[in-house]
C-alpha cells in the first residue's frame, strides 16, 4: 500500500519541523505519535502544505504500531488495531520509495525514539546493517530517556530491542555497549527499584551468551534474600530463578537445585501471605483461599522439577486439601438478579475495575463456571415439552457452504438410541447459545476493563503460567502469548497458539497420571492421541469433572457443537470466525483451567492407576 501519494527529497523532508509535534506531547515514545502527526497532517493539508502533509502521514504510520512482540525478533511489532474489518499500518505496508526517503533521513531525526523505530523498520524491510547500528544507539538513548524505576517497562523494551538487534547483526561494540549500558542500570538502582526494572536488566543479561554470569551472582543472591525478608514474593522468586540459571550456566548442579527450592518456597510463602491479606468488602466472610490454593499448587508443581523431593510435595499436597475444605466456594462469583444486559456489562466491569492484575485477573477466570451437564439435559427436556413440533424432525446442520455437517434425530424417536443422541445434540447447540450470552455479558466487558485499566504484557502471565500443573514444561511461553494476545482482542493469534497447546496438555495430564496416550502401529510408529480420544477417556473426566469435559467437547471436537479444533486443524475457519464469541470462550476457559485446582485429583486418578497396575 502507498501511505504517501507524491514524492519528497530529504531536503524536503528535514524541512518540516517534527519537532514541533513532539515537543507538546508529555509522552516521549512512539506509542503516543501516531494521532498527533496525523491530526498536523490533516491541518497542513487544510493549508495547502502538500509536502508536511505527507511528511506527518509518514510519520503517523510509522507510528501506528506497538514494539509489543519482542519474543519475536523478526515481528516485533504489532498494529494498534486489527479486527475483521482490516487493522492500521504495519513494517509491511511501507513502499521501496518510501523505505528510501526514511533511510536517507533517519539519522537526522531528533527525537530518539522515532529515530530508533525509523532505522529499526527500515532494519526489518532491507536487512541494513548501518540502520540496524543507528537502531541500537538511538534505543539505548531513548531508553535513558524514558527511564523509570515504576513505570519501568517502555525503557526495559528499548534496551531489550538494542541487544536484540546487536547481537542480530553480530557486533561485538554494540553488545559491549549494550552490557555497558544494562550494568549502569542496574548498578544505579542496586536492588533497590520498587518494581521488575533490576530483574528484567538480569534476566536480559542471563539470556545473552556473551555475558559473564558469575560476577552476577553474589548480587542476584543478595536481591533474592532481600526481597524474602521483605515478604515480597514475586521479586523474590524472579531473582531465585535468575540465580538458578547463573549456577547452571557455571555447571554449579547443587547450587542450581537450592536455588530452585528457594524459588518454589516462595510459592508456598506467597499462598500463606494471601491468607493474611484484609480481603475486600464484597469477600468479608470469607478469607482468600482461592488464591492461597493458587500459590500452593504452583509450589507442589514447582517441586515435580526438582530430584528427591517427594515428602515436600506431599506436604504441600496436604497444605492444598486443607484450604480447599475450607474455601467451600471461596471463588468470587458475580451474581445478581434477573436484569437488562448493559446492567450485566456495567456489573461485570465494576467486578474487575481498580483490581491489581493478577487478582483481576482471577476475578475474570472465576467469574463464571463451565454449565452443569445435568441442567443442560434438564433444560433441552423442558424445551421439548414446550415446543414438541421442534423436536420430532430430525435437525441437520450445515456449515457456511451449504454442506451437512451433522444430523441429529428427534428427541420424540422411539429409538432410546436416537432420544439420546438427539439430546446430547440439543445440549451441545443450547451450550453455544448460553456461552455467547456469557461472553457478551461477563467475559468480553470483564477482559476489555482489564485491558483498558493495565499496561499488560506477555511477562504478566508468568506466574499464572509457571509451574502451572497443566503446562509441561517448555510450553509456558506459548499459554503466555496466547493469553496475552486473546486479552489484547487478538484471538486469531491466541487461537493459533492455544487450540494445540490446550490439546497437548490434555495429553500431559492423562500422560502423568500413568494413561498411555499413543498408539503403536505397524513398522514401531508411535502416534500421539489427538483431542478427539482424550476428551472421551474417563481418566480425564475424574480430573476435570463431567461438566469442563463436556463443555471442551462441544466447544472444539463436536459437529453438533462449535468444533473448533477440527475446523481449525483442517484450515475451515474463516478470518472472520475467529473473532466471535466461541473462540474468545475458548480464551477465556483455557484463563480458567490454568486457575481452578487439580493437583488433587490428578494425584487420586495417579493412585488409582498405579493400583490397577500393580494388580
Amino acid at each position: 500500500m502507498t501511505i504517501i501519494d507524491i514524492a519528497i527529497t530529504p531536503d524536503e523532508f528535514n524541512q518540516v519541523d517534527i519537532e514541533s509535534v513532539i515537543s507538546q506531547l508529555s509522552e516521549r515514545n512512539c506509542d503516543y505519535y501516531s494521532s498527533p502527526f496525523f491530526a498536523k497532517s490533516e491541518e497542513a493539508k487544510s493549508n495547502g502544505l502538500l509536502i508536511a502533509s505527507a511528511v506527518f502521514r509518514l510519520l503517523g504510520a510509522l507510528t501506528d504500531f506497538h514494539l509489543m512482540r519482542l519474543d519475536i525478533p523478526e515481528q516485533p511489532y504489532v498494529a494498534k488495531y486489527e479486527g475483521p474489518t482490516g487493522r492500521t499500518a504495519m513494517p509491511e505496508d511501507f513502499t521501496e520509495e518510501e523505505l528510501a526517503l526514511l533511510a536517507q533521513t533517519a539519522k537526522d531525526i531528533q527525537d530518539a525514539d522515532l529515530r530508533a523505530r525509523t532505522a529499526d523498520v527500515i532494519w526489518l524491510r532491507k536487512k541494513d546493517f548501518r540502520m540496524a547500528g543507528l537502531a541500537v544507539e538511538s534505543y539505548l538513548e531513548s531508553g535513558t530517556l524514558l527511564e523509570h524505576p515504576e513505570d519501568w517497562s517502555q525503557s526495559a523494551d528499548r534496551i531489550e530491542r538494542a541487544l536484540q538487534l546487536a547481537l542480530k547483526i553480530n557486533s561485538k561494540p554494540l553488545v559491549d555497549k549494550v552490557i555497558s549500558h544494562i550494568e549502569n542500570v542496574l548498578a544505579k538502582y542496586d536492588g533497590q527499584d520498587p518494581s521488575f526494572l533490576t530483574i528484567k536488566m538480569f534476566e536480559l543479561l542471563t539470556k545473552n551468551n556473551k555475558a559473564a554470569p558469575v560476577k552476577y551472582i553474589p548480587l542476584v543472591e543478595r536481591y533474592a534474600k532481600e526481597n524474602e525478608n521483605q515478604k515480597d514474593w514475586r521479586r523474590a522468586r524472579h531473582f531465585w530463578d535468575i540465580l538458578e540459571q547463573l549456577y547452571r550456566k557455571e555447571k554449579n548442579s547443587e547450587k542450581a537445585k537450592e536455588a530452585s527450592i528457594n524459588s518454589a518456597e516462595t510459592h508456598f510463602n506467597e499462598g500463606l501471605e494471601s491468607l493474611n491479606i484484609v480481603p475486600s468488602e464484597a469477600d468479608s466472610s470469607e478469607r482468600n483461599y482461592p488464591v492461597a490454593i493458587f500459590h500452593l499448587q504452583q509450589a507442589y508443581e514447582a517441586y515435580t522439577k526438582i530430584p528427591n523431593a517427594k515428602s515436600r510435595q506431599d506436604e504441600i499436597h496436604k497444605k492444598i486439601l486443607e484450604y480447599q475444605e475450607k474455601s467451600v466456594e471461596g471463588l468470587p462469583r458475580i451474581s445478581t438478579d434477573p436484569i437488562d444486559i448493559i446492567d450485566f456489562v456495567e456489573n461485570a466491569q465494576n467486578f474487575v475495575r481498580g483490581k491489581p492484575l493478577f487478582e483481576a485477573l482471577l476475578a475474570l477466570a472465576t467469574a463464571s463456571k463451565s454449565e452443569s451437564k445435568i441442567a443442560l439435559r434438564q433444560q433441552v427436556l423442558d424445551l421439548s415439552e414446550q415446543a414438541p413440533l421442534l423436536h420430532i424432525i430430525t435437525t441437520t446442520i450445515i456449515n457456511e457452504k451449504g454442506k451437512t455437517v451433522s444430523k441429529a434425530p428427534g428427541i420424540l424417536s422411539n429409538d432410546p438410541e436416537e432420544v439420546d443422541a438427539a439430546i446430547t445434540a440439543n445440549m451441545y447447540r443450547n451450550s453455544i447459545y448460553n456461552r455467547s450470552l456469557k461472553v457478551a455479558s461477563t467475559i468480553d466487558p470483564m477482559r476489555y476493563q482489564i485491558d483498558l485499566e493495565h499496561n499488560v504484557r506477555i511477562q504478566d502471565f508468568y506466574p499464572i503460567v509457571f509451574n502451572n500443573p497443566l503446562i509441561p514444561p517448555g510450553r509456558e511461553q506459548l499459554y503466555a502469548k496466547g493469553l496475552y494476545e486473546g486479552l489484547i482482542g487478538d484471538f486469531l493469534t491466541a487461537a493459533h497458539i492455544l487450540i494445540p497447546q490446550l490439546e497437548n496438555s490434555i495429553r500431559y495430564l492423562l500422560y502423568r497420571t500413568g494413561k498411555i496416550t499413543s498408539t503403536f502401529e505397524n513398522e514401531g510408529i508411535q502416534n500421539e492421541y489427538d483431542i478427539n480420544k482424550t476428551l472421551r477417556m474417563s481418566e480425564l473426566t475424574e480430573i476435570l469433572g463431567e461438566d469442563v469435559v463436556f463443555e471442551l467437547r462441544g466447544l472444539l471436537t463436536e459437529h453438533a457443537g462449535s468444533n473448533l479444533r477440527n475446523l481449525f486443524a483442517h484450515g475451515l475457519l474463516d478470518y472472520e470466525r475467529f473473532f466471535n464469541t466461541e473462540v474468545e470462550y475458548v480464551w477465556w476457559l483455557t484463563l480458567r483451567l490454568l486457575f481452578i485446582p487439580i493437583i488433587h485429583k490428578l494425584q487420586e486418578v495417579q493412585n488409582a492407576t498405579e493400583e490397577q497396575q500393580a494388580e
